[in-house]
């Protein structure tokens, strides 16, 4: 009869533990601002961790920042250095590796991807750069005349 009793308390406490718990977890509502804020602090760890060198080949990340909603503003500077050295010695063209060549061979070569321009014109733009006439040049118009590769999608690598 005790061991009955025994196991019956026992049962009692830990039913009452489990809806104590339960309730407890009802009780505090995680809010998107929350998660927002989590997510934030984790981004800018990221970026304290990389000790970011944005440039044109990192304009996606750049951008997957900006769209996580970190501040990235002080890599505003740097970047724009980056973009305009890039254009300043390519002929006003942005040139990456793309990874193909012009008869589709996967090769490290250099040259102008859709995805990388789409990239850097995002970030120009969301650091109140003209795109139409960053450092003289219209970085639009160039987007609109890259050569796409339809048999691969290395041209818009960044996406």
């Amino acid at each position: 009869m005790k061991k009955i009793i025994s196991v019956a308390v026992a049962l009692c406490i830990a039913i009452t533990s489990l809806f104590t718990s339960i309730y407890a977890m009802a009780d505090s509502k995680v809010t998107s601002g929350d998660i927002k804020k989590k997510l934030n602090d984790t981004a800018i760890y990221l970026l304290s961790e990389k000790k970011a060198d944005f440039g044109a080949k990192e304009a996606k990340d750049l951008v997957a920042y900006i769209n996580a909603g970190v501040d990235v503003n002080d890599y505003k500077d740097e970047f724009a250095k980056n973009v305009k050295e890039n254009l300043e010695s390519n002929s006003g063209k942005i040139v990456t590796v793309v990874g193909y060549d012009e008869n589709n061979n996967w090769a490290p070569i250099k040259g102008e991807s859709a995805g990388v321009y789409a990239n850097v014109i995002i970030a120009l733009d969301y650091f109140g750069f003209d795109v139409k006439n960053f450092e003289g040049i219209n970085l639009v118009e160039n987007f609109k005349n890259v050569k796409l590769n339809k048999d691969h999608e290395n041209q818009c690598e960044g996406f």
